[in-house]
């Protein structure tokens, strides 16, 4: 009788969301998102909001060049 053996398998992150991931925090560092002197008294809610809007950055560039007026 043979004994089964159980392996963990791990899943790897996708080039397609590593290249996603890669251009939000590029562009949120480019919006200031991600710049530490400007969060002064509310780093945590500010760390929050950095890291939503590198998840949702698609929106932040709509933000940037649609709703901004020139």
């Amino acid at each position: 009788m043979t004994a089964r053996v159980r392996t963990r398998t791990y899943s790897s992150i996708s080039l397609g969301t590593l290249l996603y991931l890669i251009v939000g925090v590029v562009i949120t560092a480019s919006q200031h998102y991600w710049n530490f002197t400007d969060w002064d008294g509310h780093a945590l809610s500010s760390f929050f909001t950095a890291v939503v809007a590198t998840l949702l950055w698609p929106l932040a560039i709509f933000y940037t060049f649609a709703l901004h007026t020139r």
